[in-house]
């Protein structure tokens, strides 16, 4: 009897002690309950696709990928940056701020003249605050069909610099087995002429167009940008467009006020 009576003594002893040590090792490692940490705000502006793969297309002028998006968030987005992997996608919105609730949506547009046949793959990074600054990427895939109308080179870039006119040509390339026909050219701006040029065959029996484009020996200073636009007579292909740059001599510098 003495014996268990002694055990269970024990017992009640080590019952006891067992509290008061959980307690202490809970207060030695920071077990005490804490608030929890408030998490990352969730970005304000969300697109209905982030992607649009259109696959194998028919042979056409343009393709077109659509990015809608609404603003989720509470506060004002401002949209301050459109960064292109290709600069034939050329996307434009109508505004740069969408209040809380608003929608949008903007175009990816490329001209399949300008591009090589197969699979392609364009991204666009858009920046923007809400008003923590914000950055999403958008991806527009297409498989260009073979045997189709090419212009080279993609874009046209003069540096007129000197005191002479340059002169650069469009090569227009239609592979098809009927290949259309030019029927004129013009510019967007005055600073280009544009003229028709020869036309010959390669070694694939392939017909070449070309058309010439120049610039005069002076043109104002700074950057203008345009358009080549050239038309045929085939309904698929009506009006191939090039873009133009013209970099003319540099601006001058703004003159400093005279010291009193």
């Amino acid at each position: 009897m003495v014996r268990s009576k002694t055990s269970s003594g024990r017992l009640a002893v080590a019952v006891g002690v067992v509290p008061f040590l959980v307690a202490a090792v809970a207060h030695a490692i920071g077990a005490a309950p804490r608030s929890i940490a408030p998490g990352k705000p969730h970005s304000a502006l969300a697109f209905e696709q982030y992607m649009v793969d259109l696959g194998k297309i028919s042979p056409r002028n343009e393709v077109f990928a659509r990015f809608g998006f609404v603003n989720i968030g509470a506060a004002p987005v401002t949209i301050r940056e459109f960064r292109p992997s290709c600069g034939c996608l050329n996307p434009r919105l109508d505004k740069k701020e969408y209040a809380p609730g608003e929608s949008g949506e903007f175009l990816l547009r490329v001209r399949t003249a300008g591009e090589t046949p197969g699979p392609k793959e364009f991204r666009l990074d858009v920046k923007y605050d809400d008003p923590a600054p914000r950055e999403v990427a958008l991806v527009f895939r297409v498989d260009l069909p073979e045997y189709q109308v090419q212009v080279r080179p993609r874009a046209l870039i003069f540096y007129q610099l000197g005191q002479s006119p340059i002169t650069q040509e469009l090569t227009i390339i239609d592979q098809r087995t009927k290949p259309l026909e030019l029927e004129g050219a013009t510019s967007s701006t005055s600073l280009a002429r544009v003229e028709r040029g020869d036309s010959d065959f390669d070694e694939d029996g392939t017909l070449r167009q070309r058309v010439r484009v120049t610039i005069p020996d002076a043109v104002p200073p700074g950057r203008h940008q345009a358009l080549i636009s050239i038309s045929t007579n085939d309904p698929v292909f009506p009006m191939l467009k090039v873009p133009l740059i013209i970099e003319g001599p540099p601006r001058a510098a703004p003159a400093r006020p005279a010291s009193p």
